[in-house]
């Protein structure tokens, strides 16, 4: 059985919503030309490559010596060279489109990342096997983009840029977003959430002093085409995650190892949690968090992860109370990978609600997790090989008098403790 226990990682950014109103005539014209020529940029780029090169990696390979064959080779790619480097270079091309560098560099990057996804989840497909359904994947000249409703400007270091170049948030409650031509589109931002709005007034602050921060800002339109005279919307910001989590006043904890471990089992509508005492695998306590509603497709986004995020904190909170501070989850890229094969597999994976699900949870939730944790001065979560657990809970959970979820999340601890001493006893 393979174990390969390994620390989950952290994400470099978090993202802060704010929402605008744009009721002035000529903004809303302007914002609705702005995307439109953001789509008729991201085409032209799309065509450019695929006219010129045929395909992403002969793309790479022309122009930067980039050769790529397997699916690690792309893990070598780092980010700046993604960002900066790739869209710095072509961002002319479409240039005379959007008349704006800093949109064209984007439309650029988005573009690339589309053509990056597919190429990496065929090239992760043979390396599992799967040639038959990597073959069934679409090529890089088969893709349809549908229309996108948002423009994306990458942040800048330049001071004078104050942070973005494009996207500018003011105290007054002023948003302006630049247009062409020394023009732009001016609307107003309102408060959703307090937290929200005390990071964005400092900010601007920060932005306005000698050391701005840089943030990538993506303006999200929602706009009724037979009423065009109110345009509403949200501004995603990504921001540094130590600046965000500063922001935070919850309690820090001192942590140990004390020989109790914690398993969790991730479900779409709730979470299995099972403390496991490490040196003769009894579980001292368990629980099941349930977060049902969160499963109704036509809640709102940011009520279901409300009512997530607070499920978490719970299940945080009673391991303290059981004085546990290590928490084991299944390796949740490979869940995804395997997911994503089942449902190429398999017709009736194929379906809105299915995909609904298997993209909003698991991954996301092991993600909220890692967040919550460093928060409070806690140690990241471990991750172990997903193979068998759910198996064998399915075959001996009956002896346990549990059912199948709190059995697996049983077994997931007893792995973790059982590699957590084989870690030791290597280091030793």
């Amino acid at each position: 059985m393979y174990l390969n226990l390994k620390q989950a990682e952290l994400p470099k950014y978090l993202t802060i919503r704010i929402n605008f109103k744009i009721d002035d005539k000529e903004s809303v014209k302007k914002i609705i030309d702005l995307i439109s020529r953001y789509n008729n940029a991201r085409d032209k780029f799309y065509k450019y490559i695929i006219d010129n090169y045929g395909d992403l990696k002969t793309f790479l390979k022309k122009e930067f010596g980039k050769e790529i064959r397997r699916y690690d080779d792309w893990k070598r790619l780092s980010e700046n060279f993604e960002q900066k480097i790739i869209a710095g270079k072509f961002y002319h091309i479409v240039y005379d489109v959007l008349l704006n560098a800093k949109y064209s560099e984007a439309v650029i990057y988005e573009v690339y990342s589309v053509l990056k996804s597919l190429n990496c989840l065929r090239d992760k497909l043979k390396q599992l096997g799967e040639y038959k359904l990597a073959n069934e994947l679409p090529s890089d000249s088969e893709i349809e983009f549908k229309l996108w409703n948002h423009v994306t400007c990458i942040g800048s270091r330049e001071k004078s840029h104050r942070g973005n170049r494009n996207v500018k948030f003011f105290e007054d409650s002023t948003l302006r977003i630049a247009y062409f031509n020394r023009q732009y589109i001016y609307g107003r931002w309102y408060e959703d959430s307090k937290r929200d709005s005390q990071i964005l007034m400092d900010l601007i602050k920060r932005c306005n002093s000698s050391d701005p921060i840089p943030y990538t800002a993506r303006v999200i339109v929602y706009f009724d085409r037979e009423d065009l005279d109110v345009v509403r919307g949200q501004v995603h910001i990504s921001l540094p995650i130590d600046y965000v989590l500063s922001f935070y006043n919850v309690p820090k904890y001192q942590h140990w190892f004390n020989g109790i471990i914690s398993g969790k089992d991730v479900n779409a509508d709730r979470i299995n949690s099972v403390v496991v005492r490490m040196k003769d695998f009894k579980a001292i306590a368990w629980k099941t968090f349930w977060f049902e509603e969160a499963n109704i497709k036509n809640i709102p986004r940011d009520r279901v992860w409300f009512w997530i995020n607070h499920t978490i904190k719970n299940d945080i909170y009673w391991c303290l109370r059981h004085k546990c501070f290590i928490h084991v989850f299944e390796d949740y890229e490979l869940i995804g990978e395997w997911k994503w094969i089942d449902s190429l597999k398999n017709k009736k994976l194929r379906d809105t609600e299915a995909n609904w699900k298997m993209i909003t949870f698991r991954s996301s939730i092991v993600e909220k997790y890692n967040v919550e944790l460093y928060k409070h001065n806690l140690p990241l979560p471990h991750l172990i090989h997903p193979v068998y657990t759910s198996k064998i809970a399915k075959e001996v959970h009956t002896l346990f008098g549990w059912d199948v979820h709190t059995t697996s999340a049983y077994l997931i601890a007893c792995f973790g403790a059982i590699e957590h001493e084989l870690n030791q006893e290597r280091d030793n």
